[in-house]
């Protein structure tokens, strides 16, 4: 007799990780494994988004940093991100993800609860880029993961509802930042930080993925690293699509506040988070469904083209209420890119390269959306805001056409 259903037979050791890593995966979706590898994912993505809302502020008001160094003290965390992205497939293959994943989040704990001690600004950097590469290395191996324990006939479904764990931390971290730096100061926000973190490693002790590890006895011996370890041939093309549409969220992640400051409706910046998540959520429920059912281009030339309005109508706004309505259409089109790139590159390469291909697709859209506000900033002093965002649209038009080329007429179908 099987035993009942609970917490400890929930957490317990039976799960995929004896499965041989495989392209087919279970026949279920919402396997304990799945729940666990969101909350990891979330709790994960919590910290990001915890810190990152408030460490510039942190920065020039605790150091008295410049603009330049305290946007630096930001973004570092997503440089260093790129960075583990680029070695995660071959850590992967060298020492499996149940390793990874918790050295990573260990670091987590560590570096959260660092921050209460930074005393300067050269630490606090380097406390940040510390954290991102274990963000990097964590939410990459735990995605590829997903991927390998997902039916092949539900990945767009599958990612779809594992995404939602990023949504939430999306809608979630920016609002309990302010909340808690507004209430009690910018140590009580660390200490939620550790508390994230804390709980993310909690998820991953009993987190049992397939490893994809190099089978033993046929590891090849020493060689020369090769540019095929990081990225995979077969996915750079759909992954630049990603990379241009990265720039272009670029331009909303870093200046969509002082934008609608200078609109005079500084207002609007919490409500147009709180209509994308929610837009974001509702899409990851539905529209997964409809890339198994009816193929890529279902989704992508849709989810490209209003991604593109919701740019346009951001450059064309001249109220709080604009900027709110654009939130709809950049929610349903970069909200729904990533889980679709997903998909696409997941199916493009054998179960061995799904590691990489992950990778490749992460990398790339962390290219775009951690390089792209330094170039932005030079273009808002010729075009301004609102010229800047008509142009990231014409970006995305150039994104479609590329999607199109390298993927949409041969692979896509509808």
């Amino acid at each position: 007799m099987k035993a009942p259903w609970g917490v400890v037979r929930f957490l317990g050791n039976e799960g995929p990780d004896m499965i041989p890593e495989n392209a087919a995966g279970p026949a279920r979706i919402w396997t304990r494994q799945f729940v666990l590898a969101s909350a990891v994912s979330f709790f994960a993505g919590l910290v990001f988004y915890l810190s990152l809302t408030m460490m510039s502020v942190y920065a020039v008001e605790r150091f008295r940093a410049s603009d330049a160094t305290a946007g630096f003290a930001a973004s570092s965390f997503i440089l260093s991100a790129v960075g583990a992205r680029f070695g995660s497939g071959p850590l992967i293959s060298a020492f499996g993800r149940r390793r990874i994943v918790l050295t990573g989040v260990v670091i987590y704990v560590v570096v959260s609860a660092l921050y209460l001690a930074a005393d300067d600004i050269a630490l606090l950097i380097s406390l940040r880029f510390v954290h991102g590469f274990a963000f990097g290395a964590v939410t990459t191996t735990i995605t590829s993961g997903v991927m390998t324990i997902l039916p092949v006939n539900r990945r767009g479904e599958g990612v779809g509802y594992y995404g939602i764990s990023s949504t939430l931390g999306t809608a979630v971290g920016p609002m309990l930042a302010v909340l808690l730096v507004g209430a009690w100061g910018f140590d009580a926000l660390f200490i939620g930080c550790v508390a994230s973190s804390s709980a993310a490693f909690f998820a991953a002790l009993f987190l049992r993925l397939p490893e994809g590890r190099a089978v033993r006895g046929k590891r090849p011996g020493p060689r020369r690293a090769k540019l095929t370890d990081v990225f995979d041939v077969a996915v750079l093309p759909v992954a630049a699509v990603v990379g241009l549409a990265g720039i272009a969220y670029a331009g909303v992640l870093a200046y969509l506040a002082p934008y609608a400051q200078q609109l005079g409706a500084g207002w609007s910046v919490g409500v147009f988070y709180v209509v994308y998540s929610i837009v974001v959520l509702a899409g990851r429920l539905t529209l997964g469904r409809v890339q198994d059912a009816r193929g890529d281009n279902a989704i992508m030339y849709p989810v490209l083209a209003v991604f593109a309005l919701g740019l346009v109508l951001l450059g064309c706004a001249r109220s709080g209420p604009m900027v709110v309505l654009s939130a709809i259409f950049v929610g349903f089109g970069f909200g729904m890119l990533m889980p679709t790139m997903q998909v696409i590159a997941v199916n493009l390469v054998p179960s061995a390269r799904i590691n990489t291909a992950v990778a490749t697709v992460y990398i790339l859209l962390d290219a775009g959306t951690g390089l792209a506000p330094l170039l932005l900033g030079f273009l808002i002093l010729v075009a301004g805001y609102s010229g800047m965002y008509l142009i990231l649209a014409g970006v995305l038009l150039l994104a479609l056409l590329l999607y199109a080329l390298v993927h949409g007429r041969h692979r896509g179908r509808c």
